[in-house]
């Protein structure tokens, strides 16, 4: 959800995680018909579900703060999701929209993430600062080097660093993520 701060600026906002989930038997009887559900209330919908055979058809309508992954996710999964959104933030959820659909591989989403997840800044050039870092924990140049202004920080990143990380920029003054793509 985006806000407009009272600078002027508008910011997304994490609200809780939540999925609207439609109950396909009234929409295709032209109703519109369902419930927002955070992950909470899915995991009780597992755990008990309702006894009429009416409720077996579903989708999921709309998201808030979740990742679209479908209509008809596989729900322990989407909870998965939803728990790491709610635990990690922003971060989080840019790591899922990078390959939302493949992440079913990992035995454990939040062991994935923070070891894919490498950084963030709210920088105005956040892909030099990025560079910056990267080469300065590599030991490529040390901080204060003479060298530092002359290097052509998006040379380094087209030629070098794009096939080791994935980079989700953001509009400042949002937070920007970089995560390494080996993970």
């Amino acid at each position: 959800m985006r806000v407009m701060g009272e600078d002027g600026i508008c910011r997304s906002v994490i609200t809780e995680p939540r999925v609207y989930v439609a109950c396909l038997t009234s929409y295709n009887c032209g109703i519109s018909s369902g419930a927002w559900r955070t992950a909470d209330q899915l995991e009780e919908g597992l755990r008990h579900p309702h006894p009429s055979p009416a409720r077996e058809e579903w989708a999921i309508h709309d998201t808030d703060s979740v990742p679209f992954i479908g209509e008809n996710p596989d729900i322990p999964h989407l909870i998965e999701i939803m728990r790491g959104i709610e635990e990690w933030g922003d971060a989080f959820r840019a790591w899922v929209e990078l390959d939302p659909h493949n992440l079913q591989h990992h035995d454990d989403l939040g062991e994935a993430f923070e070891e894919a997840f490498y950084g963030s800044t709210m920088q105005t050039a956040p892909r030099r600062s990025f560079c910056e870092q990267i080469a300065e924990d590599r030991g490529w140049l040390s901080d204060g080097s003479p060298l530092w202004g002359c290097v052509d920080w998006d040379a380094v990143w087209n030629s070098t660093l794009r096939f080791e990380f994935d980079f989700v920029e953001r509009r400042w003054p949002e937070p920007s993520y970089i995560f390494r793509r080996d993970c």
